[in-house]
């Protein structure tokens, strides 16, 4: 099974204010294709900054990253928009949809920079995408017409209608009660288990952490130890 993330070797670093602060100290890391991971740590503990590096929002300052054998650090910044475009699928807390689209329009925006694609091919992603979340009879909604655990699934949707290599999941539940937040997760082991789709999902919240295949814990900047796989 081929690696979808080598992490060899990464440091990062940010300035606030007078202080340094060292987020990631020579972090190892590796996720193989169709696998469900949960990265587990403290407010502060690097998990936002590895899945930023991971997703090519932000560079390393020492290391290696490589998504799907291709080394980032090689890539100009058009090159990394092209990786996260076709390869990476992002899961925020706060669902960061646009209040004034619907449901479809929502849905359709990785696509929409796409220039291999027509317009009946979008429209044919987008309601495969839709149909997966089980939200097809919601395609005209806009977001305020909807629940929260229903915009977070329109949130899946647009991460899966690009067929990615990976999905980044960014604290997914923390805004939905602890009913909606199980189902989310129901619904992400669903599309992993059929669609053999990697998930590397970040959270505080260790309750979740029997629901998923494999479990990693992140403190002061490195991988401390495997909490359970499966």
């Amino acid at each position: 099974m081929k690696n979808v993330v080598e992490i060899s070797g990464v440091f990062k670093k940010y300035q606030m204010g007078a202080t340094e602060v060292q987020a990631l100290l020579g972090l190892n890391l590796e996720i193989k294709s169709g696998e469900f991971t949960a990265l587990i740590g403290s407010s502060g503990s690097g998990k936002t900054t590895l899945l930023n590096l991971i997703g090519c929002l932000d560079d390393a300052d020492r290391g290696k990253i490589l998504i799907d054998g291709i080394d980032v650090s090689s890539l100009s910044e058009d090159e990394k928009s092209d990786l996260r475009n076709r390869k990476i699928g992002f899961i925020f807390q706060s669902f960061n949809l646009i209040p004034v689209l619907n449901v479809f329009e929502n849905v359709e925006i990785p696509l929409t920079i796409r220039k291999d694609l027509t317009e009946e091919q979008r429209r044919e992603k987008v309601m495969a995408a839709l149909k997966d979340v089980e939200l097809d009879t919601f395609a005209d909604h806009r977001p305020d017409q909807l629940s929260g655990g229903q915009r977070q699934r329109v949130a899946i949707a647009r991460a899966l209608v690009t067929e990615p290599s990976l999905i980044l999941a960014d604290e997914p539940t923390a805004n939905l009660d602890s009913k909606t937040a199980n189902l989310i997760i129901d619904l992400m082991l669903e599309l992993n288990s059929k669609k053999k789709m990697t998930f590397l999902f970040c959270t505080h919240d260790e309750k979740l952490m029997n629901r998923v295949q494999r479990v990693l814990r992140i403190k002061d900047g490195i991988i401390e130890n495997y909490v359970h796989e499966s």
